[in-house]
C-alpha cells in the first residue's frame, strides 16, 4: 500500500519560486505594523474591576505570600494563572496604579505571537504571502475584540506566546538533521509548553498539536519510523498535559468544577467558530444565532478542506483551533470575546493553508488572478477588521474610564485616610452591590492602605439615608462626574 507523504517543501514550492521570497521581511513588517495600528487603542485604558482583586491581595498579604498563594492555588483567582499573577505583581510594585506599562506588555506579547505565526508558516513553506495573511489575520482579527481591555486577559497573551514559541521550537526540532540540536529544540519546546499551562491551565489540552506537527514535519522517509519518532517526541508534552489536568482535577481548586458542563458544548463550539468566520455579536451558549451557526459550519467545511489539501502547518493550525476552543466551550453559562483569542492563531495557520491551496488553482485561470483577488480581499477585510476591533473594544474604554474616574476622584477628595476608616461613596458609575465584597475594598487598599475599606452605593439604596445622617467624615457623593464630600465642614 502506498502512503502519501505529508511532508512540506521547506525550501521553496513549485508555485512560489525561491526568488519571490525576498519580500518576506517587508511583509512581516507590514503585518506587525498593521497589528500595532489596530490594537494600539487600549494603551490608554485603565484597570478594570477584577484587576483590583489581585492588587488587593498584594497590598494586604505582601509579595512573598502572594506568590506562594499564587503557586499553590490559594489566591482568590479561581484558576492557576501564574504568569498572570506575576504580571499583576510586577505592575503593582513597579508602576503602582499606572496601567500603561502592562498594556504595553500585552500588546508586545500579541505582536510577538503575530511574528511567530509568520515565522512558522514561512519556515515550513517559504510562502511569504501565506505567512503575511496568517500573521495579519491573527493580529487584527475582531473575533477577540475587547481582550486587550482588561489586564486580566494577559493570561491569553502569555499562553498564546508560549504556545506559538513552542510550535516554532517543535518545527526546528522536526526539521533539523542534527541530533544534538534536535534534543535542544525538544527540551526548549517542552519548557515553553509548560509556560503556556502556567499562563492558562486549560492549555494542557494542546499537546496533540505538537504531536501532529512532529508527525507531519518529520523528514524521515519511512512512515512507521515517522510515527514512532513523533510519538516519542510527544511524550513529554503528553506527560505534562495529563499531569496538569489530573492535578487540577484532584485538588478541585479551579473554577472548572463550578462552570464546566456538557449541555451547551455543541452550540458553544459553533458560536466560537462562527465568530471566527463572522466576528459580529456574541450570544450565550443556550442558543445560537443564524450567522454564527452557518459561519461555524462553513469554517468546519473549510477546515476539512485544509486537512485534506492544505500544507502540514495548516493542518496543525486546524488542530490548534479546535482544541483551543474546547475548554471555553465547556463553560456552560456564558461566552466571552476573549475565549476566542487562543483559537485565533490556529485559525490564522489554517488560513495560510487556504491561501496556498487556492492560489495555484487561480493561477491556472490567469497568472495575475491570485494577486488581484488577494488585493481585493485585503482592501475589504483589513479596514473592516480594524474598524470592528476598534468599535467592539470601545465599551471597555468606557468601563475602564469609569474605574479611573472612581480611583482619581476618591484619591482627590480623600488624599489621606487613617487606618480603620471606612470610605463610603454614593452614586457614580460603579455601584453594583457584588463589587462591595472584594473589588471595592481592594480598590481602597490600592488608594490608601490595607486598613481602609471602600464601599459604593447606588443613590436609591436604602442604606444611603443612614449615610447622610451619619457622622462619618469619609462619606462623599457623585454629582455628575465630580465627587463631593457630604461633610466638607467636618475635619476628618
Amino acid at each position: 500500500m502506498t502512503v502519501a507523504d505529508p511532508r512540506p517543501a521547506v525550501v521553496s514550492t513549485p508555485d512560489v519560486p525561491a526568488g519571490r521570497s525576498r519580500g518576506a521581511p517587508v511583509l512581516l513588517l507590514l503585518a506587525l505594523a498593521g497589528t500595532l495600528a489596530a490594537q494600539a487603542g487600549p494603551l490608554s485604558f485603565f484597570f478594570f474591576q477584577d484587576d483590583y482583586v489581585a492588587f488587593g491581595e498584594i497590598a494586604t498579604h505582601g509579595s512573598r505570600t502572594y506568590v506562594w498563594n499564587l503557586l499553590t492555588l490559594q489566591d482568590l483567582t479561581p484558576n492557576w494563572r501564574v504568569f498572570t499573577g506575576l504580571t499583576y505583581l510586577a505592575s503593582y510594585r513597579l508602576f503602582g496604579m499606572t496601567a500603561l506599562p502592562t498594556h504595553i506588555l500585552m500588546l508586545t506579547l500579541h505582536i510577538a505571537v503575530a511574528a511567530l505565526i509568520f515565522r512558522a508558516v514561512w519556515r515550513t513553506t517559504r510562502h511569504a504571502w501565506a505567512a503575511f495573511a496568517a500573521s495579519l489575520a491573527f493580529g487584527i482579527h475582531p473575533a477577540y475584540a475587547g481582550t486587550f481591555g482588561q489586564i486580566g486577559s494577559v493570561t491569553y497573551m502569555w499562553a498564546a506566546f508560549f504556545l506559538a514559541a513552542a510550535l516554532n521550537a517543535v518545527i526546528e526540532c522536526a526539521l533539523t538533521t542534527d541530533t544534538r540540536a534536535s534534543r535542544a529544540w525538544l527540551a526548549g519546546a517542552t519548557v515553553l509548553y509548560a509556560g503556556a499551562i502556567a499562563s492558562n491551565e486549560s492549555m494542557a489540552i494542546m499537546f496533540p498539536v505538537f504531536g501532529l506537527a512532529f508527525l507531519l514535519l518529520d523528514d524521515a522517509g519511512d512512515v512507521r519510523r515517522r510515527i514512532t519518532r513523533a510519538a516519542l517526541r510527544t511524550l513529554p508534552f503528553a506527560a505534562i498535559g495529563f499531569a496538569a489536568a489530573a492535578s487540577f482535577t484532584a485538588c478541585d481548586c479551579t473554577a472548572a468544577e463550578d462552570t464546566f458542563g456538557l449541555d451547551n458544548v455543541h452550540r458553544a463550539v459553533l458560536i466560537y467558530l462562527g465568530r471566527l468566520a463572522y466576528p459580529i455579536g456574541l450570544e450565550p451558549p443556550s442558543y445560537i444565532d443564524a450567522p454564527h451557526l452557518y459561519g461555524g459550519l462553513a469554517l468546519l467545511l473549510v477546515s476539512a478542506f485544509v486537512l485534506v489539501l492544505g500544507p502540514p502547518i495548516a493542518r496543525v493550525g486546524v488542530a490548534w483551533m479546535l482544541l483551543a476552543i474546547v475548554p471555553h466551550a465547556l463553560i456552560e453559562d456564558h461566552t466571552a470575546h476573549r475565549f476566542v483569542y487562543l483559537a485565533t492563531p490556529g485559525f490564522a495557520l489554517a488560513l495560510a493553508g487556504v491561501v496556498m491551496s487556492v492560489a495555484p488553482m487561480l493561477r491556472r485561470v490567469a497568472p495575475a488572478l491570485p494577486a488581484v483577488i488577494g488585493a481585493a480581499i485585503f482592501v475589504v477585510f483589513a479596514p473592516w477588521y480594524a474598524w470592528q476591533t476598534h468599535t467592539q473594544t470601545e465599551p471597555y474604554r468606557v468601563s475602564t474610564g469609569d474605574w479611573k474616574l472612581l480611583h482619581d476622584e476618591a484619591a482627590r477628595v480623600f488624599p489621606e485616610v487613617p487606618p480603620g476608616a471606612r470610605v463610603e461613596i454614593v452614586g457614580g458609575p460603579l455601584t453594583h452591590p457584588l463589587d462591595n465584597f472584594f473589588v471595592m475594598p481592594a480598590l481602597g487598599y490600592t488608594i490608601w492602605s490595607a486598613d481602609v475599606k471602600l464601599q459604593t452605593f447606588a443613590p436609591d439604596d436604602p442604606y444611603v439615608a443612614t449615610l447622610r445622617a451619619s457622622d462619618n467624615p469619609y462619606v462623599a457623593e457623585f454629582r455628575g462626574r465630580t465627587l463631593v464630600p457630604l461633610r466638607p465642614d467636618q475635619p476628618p
